[in-house]
C-alpha cells in the first residue's frame, strides 16, 4: 500500500474553494458539513451583545426591514415589505 503525500496549502485553500462553490450553486455533492440551527433569537443575541436594531443591521450587513425578532416558528425570516 503507497503512503498518500500529504496536499499543500495552496491545495488545501483551493480545495475548500471549490467545495464552496458548489455548495453555493446547489450542487448536491458539494462536500461541506451544512448546520442549520432549527431558530435563531435575534432579539436575545442583540441584548447579549447590547446593540439596537440600526447597530446590528449595520455590522452584520442585513437590512433592519427583515422582521427576524418576531419568534416566527422553524427560525424562519420573514420580508416585512410583502
Amino acid at each position: 500500500m503507497q503512503k498518500q503525500q500529504k496536499r499543500t496549502a495552496g491545495e488545501s485553500i483551493s480545495a475548500g474553494a471549490k467545495s464552496a462553490l458548489a455548495l453555493a450553486r446547489g450542487e448536491q455533492d458539494h462536500g461541506c458539513i451544512v448546520h442549520i440551527p432549527a431558530a435563531i433569537d435575534v432579539k436575545a443575541f442583540r441584548a447579549k451583545v447590547a446593540m439596537s436594531q440600526s447597530e446590528f443591521s449595520r455590522a452584520f450587513g442585513v437590512s433592519k426591514r427583515i422582521r427576524s425578532e418576531t419568534g416566527v416558528p422553524g427560525g424562519r425570516v420573514v420580508d416585512s415589505t410583502r
